[in-house]
Formats: structure tokens, C-alpha cells, sequence
């Protein structure tokens, strides 16, 4: 792997106690210096957020494990981890509740950490030791960023609406500090020395993410953004930006690959930027109090295209890519098409089952494909840049009808007939879409079937049948092209987040991804339970389809990857 090619180890003596000057392999006129870094963990998945304990000797952070996210901690001197949040294995839905971004406080006593479930983002404090040790106290609903300590008993996190709210650890009372312009997204802060906050954003209509800083505060009604720098260009999100209060100035992480990925040190004035490293810390960096260790997160997300059979391991197709893989659908000759989202644009491209060779399907910059009467008409989402700019559908023969311009259009699909496209208006997560038809015509006018709320749909390539699921009711309804009114497809109602929905080519079952890990199946024929097919285990599942093949499924699979990583340093 390139990442362990260029990030050697170092002795493991050099994790011992460190006293508040420059590491002997600091070069002499060094006034910042980091080491080579050395990896710290090893396991399946990511280790991310991690958090030093005021002694140096001990770092907190969330790790996969069993059904969900956790809390550990390892010991520097024994390299051992220990689990701290004894809660997140008690639910089975995979990927709807997991503790993690832990924080120590300064004291060293308690942990604050987000928990998300199905009803939202929670902010949380255990005891250091463990949840074992006291149940943890509650704070309310936040906003998906990490959050801070500003002292013992005080932390900051994100709110609802980019409000950035003081909370009281003890009693939970929340105060807003300021608020960020709906114009940008936050993406997290830390605290200065003076009580002023640092907080990284970006431009929410940016496909590019432009990232700079803004500063608050204490007492300004509102922020001070810094100017951006050449190095504040990045293609996509990750977290853990911004990780120290030293030197009075501001430790910021660039880039996110490992060709370009560097730790920055940047005056709080917004003068140029400093590198100091060349590390990819993309998902959490910490600073040990005396600022002689750094530790930070290396997960990646990767995606691939991979073979699902009953009883037998998932099988990967084709290389992984870091393009956001999406849609997979059958194209022709036993090949499978999917969406490829990348940096700056989207695009189509076609899998050969039997050779693992990937070709583009040549739709320009467009995704969501899916094809009626494979390669000869296929409904899609043009895209400006990687925003979509409604649907179209080509024929075999070139030619091109925009069916709709809507930017919040999405997941078309022909019906059985092949004259209308059913699709989703509105976010396919989070509150769900409303579910629409038109005629593959032009003209046509979208028409809403009367079903909102969907997270999930399919159409059947058969009949007039068309299968979702919803926020409201997580459970799986049958309707029709008509807007028929929907009836439970399961028998005691199959509870969950149900992502993706595929038909059988004959139109008789249908397969489903629930908790972006469970591979089910149902058939169409009266109500019944869902048969478990597969558990995608550390994978999650975007979407499927059944193999054209006749082997399994093939379906979207996103893939975590990386570990926490260890260096000496010097960060006045």
C-alpha cells in the first residue's frame, strides 16, 4: 500500500515520556518539526478522531466494531485497546447508531462524543472510563461536527442551522455563541488561547469546496473570515481540519490524497500558510499537551462493484477507486453500468462481469443511469459539475429529450412500459422525496403519484408495480404507475432503513439494502418476512441490482479504510 511505502516506523521507544523542548531528531534551527510518522493501529476499518489524555500516555478515539461505531482507547506504552462505549452493539441496525469524534477534557475525567440514531445527532459526556462506569448524560441534539471543550465544564458544538452553541457540561443549558450565513457549511472549530474560536467552512453552492477560516470573537456578533490561500482549494469533504491553539496561530490540515495532503501552520492574521508536514490526516489530528506527539487519522473511502452470493465471501470486481460509486444497474452482455461521482464531475461506465474491464458509457458528464432494453434507451441525470440539472433519456439512436429541469430530480427509471420514467423529486435521504412519473416524451409534464416521504424506490421491469420505502413508515409499500394507494409489502411490517430496492428480471421478488449492511430479500406474491441473503459486515451497501449473470447480486459497496498514525513533533 503507497501509504505504508511512505510513512515508515519509527522505534517504539520514542513514544516514552518527552519533556517540552524539540525532539533530539529535530534539527537544531527547527522551530516546527514533525517525524516520520508511525502507523499505531491496524485493524479492519478506520480508527478515526483521536484525542491524547492530558498525561500523553493514552489516546481515545471511534473505531468500527461489531454493528456499529465505538469509543476505545489505546495505551501508548502497551499498545492495547480498550473499549470504552459498552452501547453501540446493542441495536441491529448497522450504521443508525454509533457513538463517535470522542473528546477528553481538559481534566481528563470525562469524554464528550456525538451518538447518532435514526432520531438524530446527539451530543453525549461518559466518564473516561467507560460508559460502564455511569451512564452518560444527555445534551441534546447537535449538528453532525465534532465537538470542543472550551473548559472543564463547557463545550461548544455545532447546532441546528449553523448555529455554534456554548453548552453547559454539567446541567446541558445551551447559549448561541454566533451564527454562521446560511451561504456556508461548517465543517468544525477549535478554541484559541483567548477564547475566540476558529471555525473551518466552506462555500455550501461550491462544487470544488472552497475552504477557509473564519474567526470569533468573544462578544462579536458575528465572524471575521480570513482570506483563502492558494491551499484552501479542496475536492472533497473530510473532517478533522483544524487541530491546535499553539504558537497563536492555527494548525490546519490541506488536501486529502496522499500526493498532496499537508499540515499547515497559518497565522491567525491570515497571512500565507507555513507547511510543516506531509501527512493525510482526513478524519481527526490531535497535539499532545506538550506538544511533542502528534497523532492523527488516515481513513479513506473507497468504493467498488462486487459479487454478492448466498454463503460465500463478497467478491470484488474491479480495482477500488476513491470516485463515490453509485447506481449500478444492468446494461448488456453481461455487464453492469454504474455512477462514478468524482472530484469535479460524474460520469457513467460499464463493468464486464467476466474480464473485470470498465469502459465509459459515453453520457458526458450525467449519472443515475438506467437503461430500458439494455443499450438502446437509457433515462439519466444530466449534472453541472456534480450538481444535477434535471433528467433526460437518449435513444439508441443519439438523440436526446430533456424530460425535466428540475436540480432537485433524481433515481429515474423506466417503468414496465417503457414510456414513462418514474423518478424522485426532492432529497432521496434525510426527509425523503416525493415520488413522481412523466412520460418520456417531449413536453411531458411530471406528475406527483402521491407518495412522499421515499428513501428508497424501484420500478418492476414486468408489470405495473412499483416498490419504496419511506422516512415516515420505515417499511417497504407497494403501488402502482397510477399512484394506486400503497399497501405494506411485509408481513410484521420489516422495520428499518431500507437505501436501495432492485426487482428480479422476472418481476416476482425483490431485493433490498437495509442499514447499508443487510442484503434482503422478499417476494412480491402476498405479504412476507424478509430472508437475510448476506451481511455485508465491515462494507456498506449503496445499491444493487441482480446479476445479469444469473449469479447473485452485483452491487455499489463503500469501503473504509485506514488507521491512526503517531509522530514526534515540535509545535510551538
Amino acid at each position: 500500500m503507497l501509504l505504508c511505502a511512505l510513512l515508515c516506523p519509527i522505534l517504539c521507544a520514542l513514544l516514552a515520556c518527552r519533556p517540552s523542548t524539540p525532539p533530539a531528531s529535530a534539527p537544531a534551527e527547527a522551530k516546527i518539526f514533525v517525524g516520520v510518522p508511525e502507523r499505531l493501529t491496524s485493524d479492519q476499518g478506520c480508527e478515526e478522531f483521536p484525542s491524547f489524555t492530558p498525561d500523553g500516555q493514552t489516546i481515545v478515539y471511534d473505531h468500527t466494531i461489531d454493528h456499529g461505531f465505538g469509543i476505545f482507547a489505546i495505551d501508548l506504552k502497551t499498545r492495547t485497546p480498550r473499549r470504552l462505549s459498552m452501547q453501540s452493539d446493542t441495536v441491529w441496525d448497522f450504521w443508525e447508531r454509533w457513538d463517535y469524534a470522542p473528546v477528553l477534557s481538559p481534566d481528563g475525567r470525562r469524554i464528550a462524543h456525538l451518538r447518532d440514531d435514526p432520531g438524530g445527532t446527539e451530543l453525549r459526556i461518559m466518564p473516561a472510563e467507560g460508559d460502564a462506569h455511569g451512564d452518560p448524560r444527555r445534551l441534546g441534539t447537535v449538528a453532525d461536527a465534532e465537538p470542543i471543550w472550551l473548559g472543564p465544564s463547557t463545550l461548544a458544538a455545532l447546532g441546528q442551522n449553523n448555529v455554534i452553541l456554548e453548552i453547559d457540561a454539567d446541567t446541558g443549558v445551551q447559549r448561541p455563541l454566533t451564527t454562521i450565513a446560511d451561504a456556508y457549511e461548517v465543517y468544525g472549530f477549535i478554541a484559541l488561547t483567548d477564547g475566540a474560536l476558529a471555525i473551518r467552512i466552506a462555500r455550501a453552492d461550491s462544487s470544488m469546496r472552497q475552504f477557509s477560516l473564519a474567526i470569533w470573537r468573544p462578544g462579536a456578533r458575528a465572524v471575521e473570515l480570513l482570506p483563502l490561500t492558494g491551499g484552501d482549494v479542496e475536492p472533497l469533504r473530510f473532517k478533522g481540519g483544524l487541530a491546535s491553539k499553539t504558537r497563536g496561530g492555527i494548525y490546519q490540515t490541506r488536501g486529502n490524497r496522499l500526493d498532496d495532503a499537508t499540515l499547515i501552520y497559518r497565522p491567525r492574521d491570515g497571512g500565507p500558510g507555513e507547511v510543516v508536514a506531509t501527512i493525510p490526516a482526513t478524519m481527526g489530528i490531535a497535539i499532545a499537551s506538550d506538544r511533542t506527539r502528534l497523532v492523527y487519522s488516515a481513513c479513506y473511502e473507497y468504493s467498488a462493484i462486487a459479487r454478492i452470493e448466498r454463503g460465500k465471501p463478497i467478491e470484488e470486481l474491479a480495482p477500488r477507486t476513491t470516485d463515490i460509486v453509485l447506481d449500478v444497474a444492468p446494461y448488456a452482455d453481461a455487464r453492469v453500468a454504474f455512477t462514478a461521482v468524482g472530484a469535479e464531475a460524474s460520469d457513467v461506465r460499464a463493468l464486464d462481469l467476466s474480464t473485470g474491464a470498465v469502459t465509459s458509457v459515453a453520457l458526458g458528464n450525467a449519472g443515475e443511469a438506467r437503461f430500458f432494453a439494455p443499450e438502446k434507451t437509457v433515462a439519466f441525470v444530466r449534472y453541472d459539475g456534480q450538481r444535477g440539472t434535471g433528467i433526460a433519456v437518449r435513444s439508441h439512436d443519439g438523440r436526446e429529450l430533456s424530460l425535466t429541469a428540475n436540480k432537485e430530480d433524481n433515481a429515474p427509471m423506466f417503468a414496465h412500459d417503457g414510456k414513462h420514467v418514474v423518478f424522485l423529486r426532492g432529497a432521496s435521504v434525510g426527509d425523503g422525496a416525493v415520488l413522481h412519473r412523466v412520460a418520456a416524451q417531449a413536453g411531458a409534464k411530471a406528475e406527483p403519484l402521491g407518495v412522499a416521504m421515499v428513501t428508497a424506490f424501484a420500478a418492476s421491469p414486468t408489470t405495473d408495480a412499483i416498490v419504496f420505502a419511506t422516512v415516515e413508515e420505515p417499511t417497504l409499500f407497494l403501488t402502482t404507475l397510477a399512484g394506486k394507494t400503497p399497501r405494506p409489502l411485509l408481513a410484521s411490517g420489516g422495520k428499518g432503513s431500507f437505501q436501495a430496492i432492485a426487482f428480479s428480471p422476472d418481476g416476482k421478488r425483490i431485493a433490498v439494502i437495509r442499514g447499508q449492511k443487510e442484503l434482503l430479500e422478499v417476494p412480491l406474491a402476498g405479504a412476507a418476512d424478509p430472508t437475510l441473503i448476506a451481511d455485508a459486515g465491515y462494507f456498506g451497501l449503496r445499491s444493487l441490482i441482480y446479476a445479469p449473470d444469473g449469479h447473485g447480486f452485483i452491487a455499489a459497496l463503500r469501503i473504509w479504510d485506514g488507521d491512526l498514525w503517531i509522530a514526534d513533533a515540535w509545535l510551538p
